[in-house]
């Protein structure tokens, strides 16, 4: 279970984030269903991941 400690801003979103377990709690743009999503942050602070499929409508979610 992820340990969310901070948050970071994704799509211009706020999100709850576990940065020793790189989990990003994520709502889906379709459903807004939750999805933990593997992030890392790039050296200056910016979020990075490739994209998740929604766990409960799977519409693909892409980085923006």
């Amino acid at each position: 279970m992820p340990d969310y400690t901070t948050t970071i801003m994704i799509s211009g979103e706020e999100c709850d984030y576990d940065a020793e377990g790189h989990i990003a709690l994520i709502y889906c743009n379709s459903c807004s269903a939750g999805n933990e999503v593997e992030v890392f942050l790039d050296d200056q602070g910016e979020p990075e991941f490739m994209g998740f499929v929604c766990e409960k409508c799977n519409a693909w979610n892409g980085p923006e």
